[in-house]
């Protein structure tokens, strides 16, 4: 039976071996077998480069690859900045949840969660790593035109 767990694994897979060997070394051996043993063996998923990666893989598996990114790629400034940028969209979210949960609207509770601290606007974090990944393949996409 396939699940959409396993389909999620072979998607981060293809990504893996888009990115290279340099990625998938930065990985603990235990990990990466994981992620390999965990996908479906007959189940090809194929990434079209001409086409925009990051709408191309489901959510599920770009957010465990923002895992790998936080926890195994990235350096110590960009941890702290990744982690940042989590926190707010966390903030942004039960915000969201406060401000259309059902029982908040029929109590008329119109409180507002207010954060005093300055946050000036920037991308999100799914936008940030889009946009890492997207300049990624656009390198090995002009390397190989070379």
């Amino acid at each position: 039976m396939i699940d959409n767990f396993n389909i999620m694994f072979n998607e981060v897979y293809s990504v893996l071996n888009l990115l290279g060997r340099e990625y998938i070394y930065k990985l603990p051996n235990n990990v990466y077998e994981f992620i390999k043993n965990e996908r479906v063996p007959n189940y090809e998923f194929n990434i079209n480069m001409e086409r925009d990666v990051i709408s191309q893989i489901s959510k599920d598996a770009l957010a465990f690859i923002s895992y790998l990114n936080l926890k195994y790629w990235a350096t110590l400034e960009e941890q702290r900045e990744l982690i940042k940028i989590y926190k707010e969209n966390d903030i942004k979210k039960e915000k969201s949840k406060l401000k259309f949960n059902p029982r908040t609207i029929l109590n008329n509770n119109t409180k507002e969660i207010e954060s005093k601290a300055l946050i000036k606007e920037e991308q999100n974090w799914y936008k940030k790593l889009k946009n890492i990944i997207l300049n990624f393949f656009k390198n090995i996409k002009d390397k190989k035109n070379n």
